[in-house]
């Protein structure tokens, strides 16, 4: 019996807090994940005027890591969906027992019953609007 070993690597799916960061540390550092619990510290000295800002600031924020966010999910379904093609087209170019055959079928129906749907994590479109603690 052929064993079926990795013929390629797989996409490496982030973590939640990977991919957050990796999107938001391009728009807003202040909105990493590790900087969350520094927010208000870093309001502290804010004027009125100079908290105003920074909300509005954090709100377009919220709003470009969206699009990139969803931007990101397209990218890794079409990078699941080609690895998932090149691993039925490996499986098939080797020479497959009659064990085997039963077990390709079922994988080539259940890859090609799926799609890749984004989860949608918000009930809202719109972002959740970033907490700053005045």
């Amino acid at each position: 019996m052929n064993k079926i070993q990795n013929p390629n690597r797989a996409p490496k799916i982030p973590t939640g807090k990977e991919l957050y960061d990796s999107i938001m540390v391009l728009i807003e550092p202040d909105l990493l994940s590790g900087n969350l619990t520094r927010l208000s510290a870093l309001a502290n000295d804010d004027t009125p005027l100079q908290h105003s800002k920074r909300v509005q600031r954090y709100k377009k924020a919220m709003i470009e890591y969206r699009r990139k966010y969803e931007e990101r999910l397209s990218q890794m379904c079409n990078d699941v969906r080609r690895y998932e093609s090149h691993v039925r087209s490996w499986c098939e170019k080797r020479s497959i027992d009659q064990n085997e055959k039963p077990l390709l079928e079922k994988l080539t129906t259940y890859f090609s019953q799926k799609q890749c749907r984004p989860i949608k994590i918000c009930s809202s479109a719109a972002p959740p609007s970033p907490v700053v603690v005045a």
